[in-house]
């Protein structure tokens, strides 16, 4: 039985229901794959187009642009070295050190070895609420945790992303290198911000190391990512829509 089959009599009304039937059985499907991505997949889901004979769910749906949607996709259908899409190992700056090409702001900069970009790299400290172990402890333990809590509070206005206040920065030395080909360790540099003031201080909002990508480093293995894996979710639900169909009409 062909899908135009199933959908003998459909009316707006009942496409309206199956586009969200549809958009539900996606997301859950996406609950039970997906941990750390999940947040922005599940927001990039969303109902496009529905008519009485024709109906599209789409990723990313309307409204949802930028890292978001991005970040989507890669999970959807992959990010290898030609791109979203394909699959494989790939220097990561390939693609951070060019300038975009749809007229938005970008953050690379030009030094003496060329374009390069400070890439923030976010660490969880003691108030993430985050599942798991923190970070931070991990990577350098207790001590490295108790000296990022005593940190000064880096202050960013978050309507002009102006500084207002630098506070101060871990030094190095206080984890291991992750890797022999790093340059510093994971936690040199790791700076604590901070967006409201209460009880008389700036109260944690979390924890970033800064790292400038550029092709000063020469290294084989820096900034190489083992890439994305596609998921194929939207193929799984594909399967489902004889049943999905079935359901509403």
């Amino acid at each position: 039985m062909t899908f135009e089959d199933l959908l003998k009599g459909a009316t707006r009304e009942k496409m309206q229901a199956l586009a969200q039937v549809i958009a539900a059985e996606w997301a859950a499907e996406a609950r039970g794959q997906l941990r750390r991505t999940a947040g922005s997949y599940l927001k990039s889901i969303g109902i496009r187009e529905v008519t009485a004979d024709r109906l599209v769910v789409a990723l990313p749906g309307p409204g949802v642009e930028g890292k978001v949607a991005t970040q989507a996709r890669i999970v959807e259908f992959g990010m290898g070295p030609g791109g979203i899409g394909t699959q494989g190992s790939y220097d990561v700056r390939k693609f951070l050190l060019r300038a975009p090409t749809d007229g938005r702001r970008s953050a690379l900069r030009w030094g003496k070895n060329g374009p390069y970009m400070n890439v923030p790299f976010t660490r969880r400290g003691a108030t993430s609420e985050t599942p798991g172990p923190l970070e931070i402890e991990r990577l350098g333990g207790r001590r490295a945790l108790a000296a990022a809590r005593k940190l000064g509070a880096r202050v960013t206005d978050p309507a002009t992303k102006k500084l207002l206040q630098g506070g101060g920065r871990l030094g190095a030395g206080m984890a291991p290198k992750m890797r022999a080909h790093h340059v510093s360790d994971p936690l040199a540099g790791l700076v604590r911000e901070a967006s409201t003031y209460s009880g008389g201080k700036w109260q944690t909002s979390g924890y970033k190391v800064w790292r400038r990508a550029s092709w000063a480093n020469r290294h084989p293995l820096a900034w190489l990512s083992s890439g994305g894996k596609a998921r194929h979710i939207a193929r799984r639900v594909r399967g489902k829509l004889p049943d999905l169909i079935r359901e509403v009409f």
